[in-house]
């Protein structure tokens, strides 16, 4: 699962050097994670040949549970 951090992180190397600012990379980087987890949801249930209602269910519980941890980010700093 290494490699699932490549994506999230572009935007925080780009705010590293000043490409953007920081609380930008910060905010796109989590967006990609969510973005991330969604299509992960639906591939997997798609890869073992789901029904589409099932794979777009697993999406969106995926991306929610993604969502959660950026409202406990916020909430708790």
């Amino acid at each position: 699962m290494l490699e699932a951090a490549i994506i999230p992180s572009i935007p925080l190397l780009l705010a590293a050097f000043g490409a953007m600012p920081v609380d930008a990379g910060i905010s796109v980087a989590l967006w990609f994670a969510v973005v991330m987890l969604a299509l992960l949801g639906y591939l997997v249930l798609w890869l073992r040949s789901r029904p589409w209602w099932a794979c777009v269910a697993a999406a969106l519980t995926s991306a929610l549970f993604g969502l959660l941890v950026i409202l406990l980010k916020t909430a708790l700093y």
